[in-house]
């Protein structure tokens, strides 16, 4: 297309757009003109920008407008960027829950400073929770956790912990909470964490809260890894053999004998590892009845297998031992032959068989 059809072309089709949407092949040639590589200049993205403006909110959520957008993004200055984020701020709630909207929003974040985005996002102040319990809105809000630091994160951890246990077990806001987590250091989201442990019991056993304790587990302080694993191992049969909390029960036998806080979680260890083996000395489990129960059964036999590849040294003999006491038990299920082959797998304990 030449100089002379572009100019045509822009001339027709700007105007217009103050007052209606654009088509797809409008959408695509705009895209086109704010592309560097196609030599337009300042002087072009200043007549685009103004002619987007009046009709901009509209446009953002447009199949083919919010693409004119980032790609106007892409190319603002500060002034016009100043332009942008004004309008955005206005209706920020509704942008932030909509298909388009929301991707526009992401662009913004990536490329913003940081005095900028905290300015463009104040308007969710009090409005967190409603856009995490959504498809797009915690898309947005999980683009913030990312792209921000998290001196300026403060009001949407706090929004976040008030309501912790229904946020960890939605869909979407699970992956915000995990998002956090992993970004914040431990003392910096105490009150986040400390919902997450008192919810535990209920998050452990649920589709997606499940997921946040694993990563609290992974990632938290060496404290809250002590309190999840002292409820997990208060009514071990529950947790190990329902399918969402027998992962949270082998990442508890994991950061126990694995990572920076082995020391730490010792005492929490040895419990966990008691409850799961159960007491030889007593008359009630006098047959083995808790650990053959979890090693026979589908769901905890994995986790059965996870504490003979982990522990190590006196704890690793001791699992052989009463492991092999229910032997001929064990052979009689499938799930059992499972364990008692990673039994002869990792005979000699973590180290002394193929890595976990």
């Amino acid at each position: 297309m030449s100089d002379q059809q572009v100019e045509k072309k822009l001339d027709e089709l700007l105007p217009k757009l103050k007052e209606s949407d654009m088509n797809e092949e409008e959408g695509r040639f705009l895209q086109w003109r704010l592309t560097k590589e196609c030599g337009s200049g300042a002087e072009e993205v200043e007549r685009i920008l103004e002619a987007l403006l009046p009709n901009l909110l509209k446009i953002i959520l447009d199949v083919s407008g919010h693409a004119v957008v980032e790609k106007l993004v892409l190319r603002a200055d500060e002034e016009q960027m100043i332009q942008i984020i004004d309008l955005v701020m206005g209706d920020i709630f509704n942008i932030t829950n909509s298909r388009h909207g929301s991707e526009v929003l992401k662009t913004m974040l990536k490329h913003l400073s940081n005095d900028q985005q905290t300015c463009l996002v104040s308007g969710l102040e009090g409005s967190v929770v409603d856009c995490v319990l959504t498809a797009f809105g915690s898309h947005v809000i999980q683009a913030m956790v990312e792209a921000m630091p998290p001196s300026s994160l403060g009001f949407v951890v706090d929004e976040l912990a008030a309501q912790v246990e229904k946020i960890a077990s939605s869909q979407y806001g699970s992956h915000v909470v995990q998002a956090i987590i992993d970004k914040f250091e431990p003392d910096e989201i105490k009150e986040l964490s400390e919902g997450i442990v008192r919810s535990v019991g209920t998050l452990a056993n649920d589709f997606y809260g499940n997921y946040c304790v694993q990563c609290l587990l992974a990632k938290g302080s060496w404290e809250s890894k002590q309190d999840i694993i002292t409820v997990i191992r208060g009514d071990i049969i529950k947790y190990a053999t329902n399918i969402h909390a027998t992962y949270v029960v082998k990442k508890c036998v994991e950061v126990a004998n694995c990572g920076p806080d082995v020391d730490f979680l010792a005492d929490e260890w040895h419990g966990l590892l008691s409850a799961m083996l159960g007491d030889p000395d007593d008359e009630d489990d006098s047959a083995g009845g808790v650990l053959q129960q979890l090693a026979t059964d589908t769901v905890s036999s994995g986790t059965v297998q996870a504490i003979i590849r982990l522990s190590r040294g006196e704890d690793h003999e001791l699992i052989k031992e009463r492991i092999t006491a229910l032997g001929s038990v064990l052979e009689d299920s499938k799930e059992g032959q499972h364990v008692m082959s990673c039994l002869r797998k990792y005979a000699g304990g973590r180290g002394n068989g193929p890595a976990p």
